[in-house]
C-alpha cells in the first residue's frame, strides 16, 4: 500500500493520509474512472465526470481506491500534486495535465 505506515524506532506508525473523494457511481462500477485529480494538499478525487452532485460522493483512503482500480489506475499512481488525468472511456489513454483549479 501507497505510504500508510511509517517506522519509527521498529514500530510501524500510521501516517496522516488525506481523506479522497471518490463517486459512488465509480465505486460501485455503474461508471467507470474518467477524472482523477491530484490536489496540491495530496488529497484524490476518483470521478465518473457525469455529476457534481455531493450526495454522490463517498470519502476513503486513496489506497482503497488504488487497490480497488489497479488496472485502470497503474498509470496514475504516481501522479503529481496539482495534475489531473482524464479520458472519455476505460478504451482510451489517460490525457495528463496541470489542474487550472488549484
Amino acid at each position: 500500500m501507497r505510504g500508510r505506515a511509517a517506522s519509527v524506532d521498529g514500530v510501524s506508525e500510521p501516517v496522516h493520509e488525506p481523506l479522497s473523494f471518490v463517486s459512488t457511481f465509480v465505486w460501485s462500477g455503474m461508471e467507470p474512472l474518467r477524472l482523477v485529480v491530484h490536489g496540491t494538499d495530496d488529497s484524490w478525487q476518483f470521478l465518473c465526470n457525469t455529476t457534481a452532485d455531493p450526495q454522490f460522493i463517498l470519502t476513503m483512503h486513496a489506497d482503497h481506491v488504488f487497490e480497488r482500480f489497479a488496472l485502470d489506475l497503474q498509470d496514475l499512481s504516481e501522479l503529481p500534486r496539482g495534475y489531473l488525468a482524464v479520458r472519455e472511456s476505460p478504451s482510451e489513454h489517460w490525457l495528463i495535465e496541470p489542474d487550472d483549479d488549484e
